[in-house]
């Protein structure tokens, strides 16, 4: 048995301007989020999710299909003007050799604000969620 590892900063290079996460009371997130594109233009994705919170800092939160988003979250600070957290994620692959990825996030930090107006969104219902479709 051998065993190697390797450590890198994938997300040096890349920025996502704005993020917005809207908690609402029936238990769904939606991520409104604004990327820069390879000419320089900004556009937004927005993402659905679900979220389970209990107090204290005990916080999950779930993708469409139910699974985890986060395998662990700390939640460093929460009160009506701050969302601070610490993540990790862990992933598995099999085959000949198994591998094994841990990211981490570390003082992931949101501060109360509005939404701003985004202009020309396709907006769309479907389970009760509002999202939007990237136009092609």
């Amino acid at each position: 048995n051998q065993v190697y590892t390797y450590s890198e900063d994938a997300m040096e290079d890349w920025t996502m301007p704005n993020v917005y996460w809207v908690f609402n009371n029936d238990n769904s997130l939606l991520e409104y989020g604004q990327y820069e594109t390879f000419d320089n233009q900004l556009m937004w994705d927005t993402s659905a999710f679900s979220y389970n919170y209990r107090g204290g800092n005990s916080l999950e939160i779930f993708d469409e299909d139910g699974s985890n988003y986060f395998n662990q979250i700390t939640i460093n600070t929460l009160n009506t003007d701050i969302f601070d957290f610490d993540a990790t994620t862990y992933f598995q692959y099999s085959g000949d050799t198994v591998y094994f990825d841990e990211t981490k996030w570390d003082s992931i930090s949101f501060i109360k604000s509005t939404l701003p107006e985004i202009e020309n969104p396709r907006l769309s219902l479907k389970k009760n969620n509002l999202f939007f479709k990237k136009e092609n």
